[in-house]
Protein backbone atom coordinates (compact mmCIF):
# COMPACT_ATOMS: atom_id res chain seq x y z
CA UNK A 1 0.00 0.00 0.00
CA UNK A 2 1.41 3.35 -1.00
CA UNK A 3 1.17 6.65 0.76
CA UNK A 4 -1.14 9.50 -0.21
CA UNK A 5 0.83 12.28 -1.89
CA UNK A 6 -0.15 15.57 -3.50
CA UNK A 7 -0.15 16.90 -7.07
CA UNK A 8 2.96 18.92 -6.15
CA UNK A 9 4.87 15.64 -5.68
CA UNK A 10 4.38 14.48 -9.31
CA UNK A 11 7.45 14.91 -11.53
CA UNK A 12 8.36 14.60 -15.20
CA UNK A 13 9.76 11.12 -15.87
CA UNK A 14 7.77 9.34 -13.14
CA UNK A 15 5.91 6.23 -14.27
CA UNK A 16 2.27 6.41 -13.25
CA UNK A 17 -1.00 4.59 -13.73
CA UNK A 18 -4.03 6.84 -14.22
CA UNK A 19 -7.63 5.78 -13.89
CA UNK A 20 -9.96 8.46 -15.17
CA UNK A 21 -13.02 9.45 -17.08
CA UNK A 22 -13.14 10.97 -20.55
CA UNK A 23 -15.70 13.68 -21.22
CA UNK A 24 -17.74 13.97 -24.42
CA UNK A 25 -15.23 16.64 -25.54
CA UNK A 26 -12.41 14.12 -25.15
CA UNK A 27 -10.83 15.56 -21.99
CA UNK A 28 -9.48 13.00 -19.54
CA UNK A 29 -9.91 13.76 -15.83
CA UNK A 30 -7.91 11.64 -13.40
CA UNK A 31 -9.90 9.93 -10.66
CA UNK A 32 -6.90 8.03 -9.30
CA UNK A 33 -3.14 8.28 -9.94
CA UNK A 34 -0.65 5.71 -8.68
CA UNK A 35 3.11 6.22 -8.92
CA UNK A 36 4.63 2.95 -10.19
CA UNK A 37 8.14 1.44 -10.30
CA UNK A 38 10.15 2.12 -13.46
CA UNK A 39 9.23 -0.03 -16.46
CA UNK A 40 9.33 0.53 -20.21
CA UNK A 41 5.90 -1.00 -20.87
CA UNK A 42 3.15 1.52 -21.47
CA UNK A 43 -0.59 0.73 -21.48
CA UNK A 44 -3.85 2.27 -22.59
CA UNK A 45 -7.14 0.69 -21.53
CA UNK A 46 -10.47 1.96 -22.79
CA UNK A 47 -13.55 1.18 -24.84
CA UNK A 48 -13.03 0.94 -28.58
CA UNK A 49 -14.80 3.85 -30.28
CA UNK A 50 -14.31 2.59 -33.85
CA UNK A 51 -12.49 -0.05 -35.90
CA UNK A 52 -11.32 0.88 -39.42
CA UNK A 53 -10.07 -2.36 -40.98
CA UNK A 54 -9.42 -0.66 -44.35
CA UNK A 55 -6.96 1.70 -42.60
CA UNK A 56 -5.80 -0.81 -39.95
CA UNK A 57 -6.71 1.59 -37.15
CA UNK A 58 -8.52 1.56 -33.82
CA UNK A 59 -10.03 4.65 -32.21
CA UNK A 60 -9.73 4.97 -28.42
CA UNK A 61 -9.90 8.06 -26.24
CA UNK A 62 -10.64 10.18 -29.33
CA UNK A 63 -7.37 9.16 -31.02
CA UNK A 64 -6.62 6.76 -33.88
CA UNK A 65 -3.96 4.08 -33.37
CA UNK A 66 -2.30 2.26 -36.24
CA UNK A 67 -2.39 -1.51 -35.79
CA UNK A 68 0.42 -3.23 -37.68
CA UNK A 69 0.25 -6.81 -38.94
CA UNK A 70 2.74 -7.84 -36.22
CA UNK A 71 0.40 -6.76 -33.37
CA UNK A 72 -0.93 -9.76 -31.44
CA UNK A 73 -4.66 -9.42 -30.63
CA UNK A 74 -6.26 -11.72 -28.04
CA UNK A 75 -10.00 -12.00 -27.38
CA UNK A 76 -11.57 -12.60 -23.95
CA UNK A 77 -10.83 -16.39 -23.94
CA UNK A 78 -7.25 -15.41 -24.94
CA UNK A 79 -7.42 -16.76 -28.50
CA UNK A 80 -5.51 -14.90 -31.20
CA UNK A 81 -7.91 -12.94 -33.44
CA UNK A 82 -7.72 -10.33 -36.21
CA UNK A 83 -8.43 -6.60 -36.06
CA UNK A 84 -11.75 -7.21 -37.85
CA UNK A 85 -12.90 -9.28 -34.84
CA UNK A 86 -12.82 -6.22 -32.57
CA UNK A 87 -15.81 -3.91 -32.47
CA UNK A 88 -16.89 -0.58 -31.03
CA UNK A 89 -17.75 -0.99 -27.36
CA UNK A 90 -15.14 -3.69 -26.64
CA UNK A 91 -12.95 -2.83 -23.65
CA UNK A 92 -9.32 -3.45 -24.59
CA UNK A 93 -5.89 -3.03 -23.08
CA UNK A 94 -3.14 -2.00 -25.51
CA UNK A 95 0.49 -2.46 -24.51
CA UNK A 96 3.34 -0.85 -26.35
CA UNK A 97 6.03 1.81 -26.36
CA UNK A 98 5.73 5.59 -26.53
CA UNK A 99 7.89 8.37 -27.87
CA UNK A 100 6.94 12.02 -28.31
CA UNK A 101 8.11 11.88 -31.94
CA UNK A 102 6.27 8.71 -33.01
CA UNK A 103 3.43 8.50 -30.47
CA UNK A 104 2.14 5.23 -29.03
CA UNK A 105 3.30 2.13 -30.96
CA UNK A 106 0.94 -0.77 -30.22
CA UNK A 107 2.57 -4.17 -29.64
CA UNK A 108 -0.22 -6.22 -27.99
CA UNK A 109 -3.99 -5.94 -27.56
CA UNK A 110 -6.13 -7.91 -25.12
CA UNK A 111 -9.90 -7.73 -24.84
CA UNK A 112 -10.83 -7.09 -21.19
CA UNK A 113 -13.88 -8.04 -19.16
CA UNK A 114 -16.42 -5.20 -19.48
CA UNK A 115 -17.02 -3.12 -16.37
CA UNK A 116 -20.32 -1.78 -15.14
CA UNK A 117 -18.98 1.77 -15.25
CA UNK A 118 -16.90 3.90 -17.60
CA UNK A 119 -13.23 4.14 -16.67
CA UNK A 120 -10.22 4.75 -18.91
CA UNK A 121 -6.67 3.89 -17.97
CA UNK A 122 -3.24 5.14 -19.03
CA UNK A 123 0.07 3.79 -17.77
CA UNK A 124 3.28 5.55 -18.73
CA UNK A 125 5.79 8.27 -17.94
CA UNK A 126 4.82 11.83 -17.09
CA UNK A 127 5.99 13.95 -20.03
CA UNK A 128 4.87 17.32 -18.69
CA UNK A 129 3.49 18.85 -15.47
CA UNK A 130 1.49 22.09 -15.63
CA UNK A 131 0.96 23.09 -12.00
CA UNK A 132 -0.99 26.26 -12.86
CA UNK A 133 -3.51 24.39 -15.03
CA UNK A 134 -3.61 21.36 -12.71
CA UNK A 135 -2.70 19.02 -15.56
CA UNK A 136 -0.11 16.45 -16.60
CA UNK A 137 0.70 14.88 -19.95
CA UNK A 138 1.09 11.10 -20.28
CA UNK A 139 1.41 9.19 -23.59
CA UNK A 140 0.52 12.39 -25.43
CA UNK A 141 -2.74 12.86 -23.49
CA UNK A 142 -3.45 15.95 -21.39
CA UNK A 143 -4.88 14.73 -18.09
CA UNK A 144 -6.67 17.09 -15.71
CA UNK A 145 -6.12 16.63 -11.99
CA UNK A 146 -8.55 18.15 -9.50
CA UNK A 147 -9.24 18.18 -5.75
CA UNK A 148 -11.11 14.85 -6.03
CA UNK A 149 -8.15 13.03 -7.64
CA UNK A 150 -6.54 10.50 -5.30
CA UNK A 151 -2.76 10.39 -5.76
CA UNK A 152 -0.75 7.57 -4.22
CA UNK A 153 3.04 7.21 -4.17
CA UNK A 154 5.27 4.18 -3.66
Amino acid sequence: MGQIIGFKDLKVGQRIKIKGQTSAEGKLTAVEINVKPEDLEMCIESKVQAVETAKDTLRLLNRDFSIGSNVVIKNLPRQTVALKDLQAGDVIKMKGVYSAAKGFAVEKIKVQEPRGFRIDELQGMIDKVDREAGAIEVLGYAVTVNEKTEIEGI
